[in-house]
């Protein structure tokens, strides 16, 4: 069967034209609705870990990285998953890329502080916890404060 050769006539330069204009025209709900979907996925990550669901956690997460890979509330849960399932290269990955994309967010720098407290990298942990305390209107600076206090405490403690 032979292709019609009529894309010189108007019509279908005007048929063509139309369409293109439709599907550009749906790209920002798609992308909105993408990032709607990945931010629910990435409070899901939190609430399946919290429930003790880490498989769960992980399809979630996968799939919020699939759906916004560069949003840092999708980086930062998947810093928290990693951080919870004790794989440390990709949790610090992850936080750090998170504060890298939003590095005004004091809760993306205590969280990531208190993961690297947590695996004994106080020093480093403590310059974050600052950094989350100076922000300006971080509702959780106190307990930033506290966190360094914390973390401080556990360089002079034997382990």
């Amino acid at each position: 069967m032979k292709a019609p050769n009529n894309l010189t006539q108007p019509f279908y330069w005007l048929l063509l034209c139309i369409s293109l204009l439709t599907l550009t025209a749906c790209a920002p709900r798609v992308d909105a609705n993408l990032a709607r979907a990945a931010n629910i996925n990435a409070q899901l990550v939190y609430a399946y870990l919290e429930e003790k669901h880490p498989q769960r956690a992980k399809d979630k997460v996968m799939l919020a990285l699939t759906q916004a890979p560069r949003a840092p509330n999708v980086l930062a849960a998947a810093g928290y998953y990693y951080a919870q399932t004790g794989q440390n290269k990709l949790a610090s990955r992850y936080y750090t890329q998170a504060i890298q994309a939003a590095p005004t967010n004091g809760e993306y720098l205590n969280n990531y502080a208190v993961f690297l407290c947590e695996t004994k990298h106080y020093k480093q942990a403590i310059r974050y916890f600052k950094r989350a305390a100076e922000i300006p209107n971080y509702a959780n600076a106190q307990q930033a404060h506290r966190n360094a206090v914390l973390c401080y405490k556990s360089i002079k403690q034997p382990q």
